[in-house]
């Protein structure tokens, strides 16, 4: 079976140590007085990118879980379908079968009928 939900590329590429977390030494200014607010830009573009591959990521997991949600109701749809119909050839073939016994011993038929009915009787009898 396949993996439905495979890992983001963000993902893997951060578990392999190759994306640092988004944090304020990751400037590119080693000093002077706009250093805090270089470094506060450059951590919001790293953390927007960071929300935004996340975002991509959940909008792919919701597509791939309604595709496979999709699929697994065609599926169970099929498997009914079938069912149902192996169901009924063999209810018609028990309908042949009993018919066909009682045109060869109609009386037994008759007989065995009545007894049913008279057992019902009794047990339903209060």
């Amino acid at each position: 079976m396949r993996n439905l939900f495979p890992a983001h590329p963000f993902i893997e590429r951060y578990q392999r140590k190759e994306i640092p977390m988004a944090t304020a030494q990751s400037g590119t200014r080693s000093g002077g007085p706009g250093n805090g607010k270089d470094q506060k830009a450059v951590a919001a573009r790293a953390v927007k990118q960071d929300l935004q591959e996340a975002q991509e990521a959940a909008r792919n997991f919701v597509s791939a879980v309604k595709s496979s949600a999709s699929n697994f109701g065609e599926h169970v749809q099929q498997r009914v379908t079938e069912r149902a119909a192996i169901t009924v050839q063999k209810v018609r073939g028990a309908k042949a079968k009993a018919e066909d016994k009682v045109r060869a011993r109609p009386l037994a038929a008759i007989g065995l009928a009545a007894g049913v009915g008279i057992l019902v009787g009794l047990l339903t009898r209060r």
